[in-house]
């Protein structure tokens, strides 16, 4: 028992950080079902009753380590034998509500710490590299959850490729890095990173297909360090270490790391990225799907508006427009992309509730009755009926229903005015106020961009919110704007007419 003590004295430092860090429970108990280590907030695994479910299991499972789920607490605990095999100690920890923890990576905590008491009864003699070994799996593993937590913040596929050859080169401390990922049709994609005061450019770095030692690792998932490069290819001045990157065994892409030849790879080297390869390639995998996803519902997106805007001769590519002016301001004014992103769709669906109005309405070459305009004038609500229950769109809805909405509250369909209109609905007001201003309709020809800039500073305070139309104005004066005018040539010899 005084080994134990004396084990337990030594990891309890490291315990106590790994229960605070990661917001889990740890507890010790030997064949008596003593406490001999317990750390970690209260939970229902220290009670009494606990310790005696999980001592029972343990004696009636034949594999070393097991899950239970206890009063909804997730559980794994791991056996540990003495010299004579016979079991002596019990290790379980168990997660907290408020824990970012997966099944997955407490298993592998739990397993590392196992696997170092383990060492520490039957090896006593060698404690102290125990305790090492221990720290370094603590680093380890504190890398994976890092990662996964900076990963699972990452919406995009292109954020998830940049994150993992950043986080790559710092971890094994190279100055240059590649990621080859593998397209359905065969193909490939490549990134390229270097430091701007590293001796290693990325021309030198770039991918030669068959002839780079990296393609091996698409034919074999086997790691490859290349220390004493050849001749053969365009790698030869660099030290190399090419690491899968692997779905089910199955090689999605491979990452390469780079050094000068007077810094060789190590084993160590090769375990850090070969970690950071496996946490990565599921993430990658899955945003590269949702962004197909996601292409596939902005083109159903837009196949839809290209149907409402063909039933008028007169507002063709209108909707599209509408949306790139209003991407276009939201970005000058500093919005995040996520918002950016939203008013992009609501911008491209603003009038998608014209598709409730008859024809002979709003194709009308003459000025509206009362009616008429009244039916016109609903279009904002027949819209934001069509998508609030839609998950995906619910958050364009101030982009659809407050693109009419005048900043003195004289607008429709429900007269707000002010800060009371979303700042979404305000940003499509004047995208669509200047896109119908440019374009010819049946009743004038089109306006220059300076005459419609014009008009828009002129309505400043009564139509338009004034800092967004002195915004967007200004970027027209600095022809930042031009980029993104993407009329036909119709429209553009109209407008100069």
């Amino acid at each position: 028992m005084s080994l134990f003590r004396s084990v337990l004295t030594s990891i309890e430092p490291l315990t106590k950080t790994l229960a605070k860090t990661h917001l889990v429970s740890i507890i010790i108990v030997d064949n008596k079902k003593t406490k001999l280590l317990k750390v970690g907030s209260e939970s229902v695994l220290q009670t009494d009753s606990c310790i005696n479910a999980l001592w029972e299991s343990a004696l009636n499972q034949k594999s070393i380590s097991f899950d239970r789920i206890i009063d909804s607490h997730f559980i794994s605990s791991t056996k540990l034998y003495d010299n004579e095999n016979n079991m002596c100690m019990l290790i379980s920890m168990s997660r907290t509500k408020e824990s970012a923890l997966s099944d997955e990576l407490q298993n592998e905590l739990l397993d590392s710490l196992a696997r170092t008491v383990q060492s520490c009864i039957q090896w006593s003699g060698t404690q102290r590299s125990a305790i090492l070994e221990l720290m370094e799996k603590y680093e380890e593993l504190t890398l994976l959850y890092d990662i996964s937590e900076r990963l699972g913040a990452l919406p995009s596929f292109d954020e998830v490729a940049n994150e993992m050859l950043k986080e790559a080169t710092s971890r094994v401390k190279c100055k240059a890095g590649r990621l080859v990922l593998v397209e359905e049709d065969g193909s490939y994609q490549e990134r390229l990173f270097a430091n701007k005061d590293s001796l290693i450019s990325q021309s030198s770095i770039i991918y030669h297909g068959s002839q780079d030692p990296a393609s091996f690792c698409l034919e074999k998932p086997v790691t490859q360090i290349v220390n004493d490069p050849t001749k053969d290819n365009g790698l030869s001045s660099l030290t190399q270490l090419h690491v899968p990157v692997c779905l089910k065994d199955t090689p999605i892409g491979v990452l390469s790391l780079f050094r000068l030849l007077n810094s060789p790879f190590k084993n160590s080297d090769k375990k850090i990225a070969e970690m950071l390869a496996r946490q990565t390639a599921g993430k990658l995998e899955s945003s590269r799907l949702y962004a197909k996803l996601e292409m596939l519902f902005m083109d159903s997106i837009k196949m839809l508006v290209e149907c409402i805007d063909a039933r008028d001769t007169y507002t063709s590519g209108h909707s599209s427009r509408v949306s790139i002016y209003s991407v276009f301001l939201a970005r000058e004014i500093g919005l995040p992309e996520d918002q950016v992103k939203t008013i992009e769709i609501g911008a491209l669906l603003h009038d998608v509730g014209k598709i409730r109005i008859r024809d002979h309405i709003l194709n009308k070459p003459g000025r509206l009755t009362d009616e008429e305009r009244h039916i016109i004038q609903q279009h904002p609500e027949f819209g934001m009926r069509i998508v609030e229950h839609i998950k995906q769109l619910h958050n364009t809805v101030p982009c659809i229903y407050c693109h009419h909405e005048y900043f003195d509250g004289k607008g429709y369909p429900r007269g707000l005015g002010g800060e009371d209109i979303p700042l979404m609905g305000r940003i499509v007001t004047i995208a669509d106020t200047f896109d119908a201003m440019t374009s010819t309709r049946p009743y004038r020809k089109a306006l220059s961009q300076k005459q419609a800039f014009d008009e828009i500073i002129k309505f400043k305070g009564l139509q338009f919110d004034p800092h967004l139309a002195e915004v967007f104005g200004e970027a027209i004066i600095r022809g930042e704007f031009d980029k993104y005018i993407e009329t036909d040539t119709i429209t553009t010899q109209q407008a100069q007419a």
